[in-house]
């Protein structure tokens, strides 16, 4: 694997550096003498009223690995940190899930380059003691006077998103790249932190990135952006079949912290006068000298401007990371299926969406024994509407049900809390969106 990922990351900046290197002229011949540098900002907001019906009342999806957590995971179901009312049953909030700020400067006609600032909510943990205040006592024989601390676990120390410690919310760098044009025919290199190709084709299906991400990366899956070299584009000039490969570290946002390094390819085409799009992502990657993550994905859909429909398909290996057999693989898979249809021109829509989701299809009935076991499959349903109050800006008001609930797998065969004594997590919801 790390031979393959090598000889493929080599390949494409040999290439890159031979069109760069040996073809000059390419960018002189297609100087436009009335081109002028420019730049646009760019901004995304996803804001929702939450109001919690039901609540995961099992605090099992964060202690399973590999996990099938949600956004809506109750944080300290138990209490233990002094946190039981997040996202437990009737807990309301105002909450912002996505603040986008981004620019976009070209810088010539083949060369431009992208920043973007994210900042995805989450929620402060408390997980450490501090002093709250010291009490006086007497000791009776003695008659020494001690001072005894009183503490409490309210600190927060960590965060499940970007609110930062003293509970503000901080922004981190989604994407920094440079991009360049035509290097390759009909294609662009883009080297930094960039976006990936594994959920473009379905998200563009969906439509509801504002409601709920799409099943890879709703359940942590995969990952929306990475640091590396891609190179992407079309192969006919209809731009009807598109392509992208991509070397990157594998670690999303965060800094790199091993040698290993990610293969991602995507081929994707457009059929039926651009109404049906049919796209399959394919990655690897080496955990260790002799153990391989994998992860393969194909997406489906109609797309029209009365109603698209979407099925997508997710199937991942996690090298020794079984929750029934130690040092097996583990299998998360799951079908997401979606659609959405006008009501009323530029006005009202509505969509639907089910997926079902495995955290490890390997743990069965038969071989759910013990309390690691993941004896559970999730449903998945989120429903609305979309009202568009001024057609001629980009901002929705989308009120929504979004639904998670649990199946038992275990077949009776363990001494586990039975599943069906665990409640799901069901919110009402009314969310705010708007990007320009």
């Amino acid at each position: 694997m790390k031979k393959l990922t090598t000889s493929v990351a080599c390949a494409i900046l040999a290439l890159c550096l031979t069109h760069s290197a040996f073809a000059p002229s390419a960018y002189a011949q297609g100087a436009d003498s009335t081109f002028k540098p420019s730049g646009k900002f760019s901004m995304q907001f996803f804001s929702d009223y939450d109001y919690v019906l039901s609540a995961d009342t099992g605090g099992m999806a964060s202690s399973k690995v590999p996990k099938g957590g949600t956004y809506y995971t109750p944080l300290d179901p138990k209490n233990a940190n002094s946190q039981g009312g997040i996202w437990q049953k009737f807990y309301q909030a105002f909450d912002i899930r996505r603040v986008y700020l981004g620019y976009d400067y070209q810088m010539s006609p083949n060369v431009s380059a992208q920043l973007l600032l994210s900042h995805e909510n989450g929620t402060l943990a408390n997980n450490a003691s501090i002093v709250t205040g010291v009490t006086p006592t007497t000791d009776t024989v003695t008659k020494d006077v001690k001072s005894v601390a009183t503490t409490k676990t309210t600190l927060p120390t960590s965060s499940s998103g970007d609110i930062v410690l003293d509970g503000n919310r901080g922004f981190y760098l989604k994407a920094a790249n440079v991009q360049f044009k035509n290097w390759i025919p009909m294609s662009t290199v883009i080297f930094g932190q960039q976006g990936t190709a594994v959920f473009g084709v379905a998200e563009a299906i969906w439509g509801y990135r504002s409601v709920e991400k799409t099943i890879a990366d709703m359940r942590g899956n995969a990952q929306s952006n990475d640091l590396g070299i891609q190179v992407k584009g079309n192969i006919d000039d209809g731009k009807n079949y598109g392509y992208s490969v991509m070397i990157s570290n594998g670690n999303g946002a965060k800094q790199e912290s091993d040698k290993f390094k990610k293969l991602a390819i995507d081929l994707n085409g457009m059929f039926m006068d651009k109404h049906i799009a049919l796209d399959v992502y394919y990655d690897m990657m080496g955990t260790t000298d002799t153990s391989t993550n994998t992860t393969l994905k194909a997406t489906l859909g109609y797309i029209s401007d009365p109603v698209s429909v979407g099925v997508e398909y997710l199937m991942q290996t996690i090298a020794h990371r079984s929750t029934t057999t130690v040092g097996g693989d583990a299998t998360p898979s799951g079908l997401s299926v979606y659609a959405r249809g006008t009501i009323i021109p530029k006005q009202l829509s509505a969509f639907v969406r089910y997926d079902m989701y495995d955290p490890d299809s390997k743990s069965t009935g038969s071989n759910v024994t013990n309390d690691n076991a993941v004896s559970w499959k999730e449903n998945f349903i989120v429903a609305g509407l979309d009202w568009q109050p001024d057609a001629s800006v980009n901002a929705h008001v989308i009120p929504n049900l979004w639904m998670d609930t649990y199946s038992d797998k275990s077949a009776g065969t363990t001494a586990l809390p039975t599943i069906s004594s665990r409640a799901g997590v069901t919110v009402g919801r009314v969310t705010f969106a708007y990007k320009f």
